[in-house]
């Protein structure tokens, strides 16, 4: 019990201590991004797939609402919806140095008018990125749908918002400079789209994206 009592308390004082010091430490000067530069580092087009501007938005497809951009307070999100045929894919990318940018996913996807009905954890793997986890969900909405979520941090691609943080903390802990995160979200829309589908779609689009951002994405 003794021992516990000292681990604990060792513990509490390395805690204390770290905080102090990031406390009184001058704030580290990160590069920042712009959601512009953001809109100029995603792809155009994923194999057959080609980005369709919005109207009054070249950037991107559509815009999120100004409630999102208050909650969130990213960089910037890029809202692009991919078309090739009669098929088409929705992409989001909230990209941020803020680790209180990244929340619930959910933020994301009520902004959209979509209710999350089921949750569950997969991995894919891609030809230029290795294994990338991700969440899969079921939706209801504007119509019954599938969706994938997944992030970016300093350490490399992760399902979960907390593992995204702690890496973004760590950065930052270790005088690293990289400490932006990325959130990716993406929608089919069409009837019929499977996880298979979304899994050959999302590995096209992270090659593209690592293209056309020189990594970024």
């Amino acid at each position: 019990m003794e021992g516990l009592r000292a681990r604990l308390v060792g513990f509490g004082a390395a805690m204390l201590a770290v905080g102090l010091w990031i406390h009184l430490s001058p704030a580290a000067a990160y590069e920042r991004q712009t959601e512009p530069a953001l809109e100029a580092k995603a792809p155009g087009a994923v194999g057959d797939y080609r980005f369709v501007p919005g109207l009054g938005t070249p950037g991107c497809s559509y815009k999120m609402d100004y409630k999102t951009y208050r909650i969130l307070k990213p960089y910037g999100i890029v809202a692009r919806v991919y078309e090739s045929g009669a098929k088409s894919f929705d992409v989001v990318l909230v990209a941020s140095q803020n680790r209180g940018s990244f929340h619930d996913p959910r933020v994301c996807f009520t902004a959209q008018g979509w209710s999350l009905d089921e949750e569950r954890l997969d991995s894919m793997q891609t030809p230029t990125r290795g294994t990338i986890p991700f969440t899969v969900v079921r939706m209801t909405g504007p119509r019954d749908s599938l969706a994938m979520y997944f992030y970016r941090g300093p350490q490399g691609f992760c399902a979960n918002v907390i593992q995204l943080k702690l890496a973004m903390f760590k950065e930052r802990l270790t005088g690293g400079k990289n400490v932006d995160g990325v959130f990716y979200r993406i929608i089919p829309n069409y009837e019929g789209a499977t996880v298979d589908d979304l899994k050959a779609f999302a590995s096209e689009y992270l090659a593209a994206a690592s293209e056309s951002s020189g990594g970024y994405f």
